[in-house]
């Protein structure tokens, strides 16, 4: 029976961290839920606070048109649910994001300068949820899991 369980054991798929940001008071790392997508994330400088702007970009290759967009962002702080928000992103009408309209096998580049003015003063470890959906399907296209880590 042990053997058996060893053997099931070496068969689980591992999630492969990608560093986005390695300081000594903040660590952020994203890994793919669901299928592996050629997506890129970076933020640049590495802080996290209230004041300071950050350059946050993405690139990613979607696999079915982007006419109807919409993401589910969920946040959990020490395995508390602090947040679940789904956003509407593309409509077809009136859309604000430069990707709506894009074609299937597009590479789509994301860039936005931000910063996090309601970001609680609150230490420690959060992670999230990023799954973004498209098409009449709703088919998911991105799914990446995000752990930061603020230390100080």
């Amino acid at each position: 029976m042990f053997t058996i369980i060893i053997f099931l054991i070496g068969f689980v798929p591992v999630k492969t961290k990608h560093v986005v940001c390695d300081e000594p008071n903040l660590e952020l790392y994203y890994s793919f839920c669901g299928e592996s997508f050629v997506t890129t994330a970076a933020m640049k400088p590495c802080v996290f606070n209230r004041q300071e702007y950050v350059n946050l970009s993405m690139t990613f290759i979607p696999r079915t048109n982007l006419d109807y967009v919409y993401a589910i962002f969920e946040v959990w702080h020490n395995s508390f649910k602090v947040s679940d928000a789904t956003y509407p992103m593309c409509s077809g009408v009136d859309d604000d994001f430069s990707f709506c309209g894009a074609l299937k096998g597009e590479t789509i580049k994301l860039f936005k300068r931000e910063h996090f003015p309601r970001l609680p003063d609150v230490k420690g470890v959060f992670t999230s949820k990023f799954r973004v959906f498209a098409g009449l399907k709703e088919e998911q296209i991105i799914c990446i899991d995000f752990m930061l880590n603020i230390k100080e």
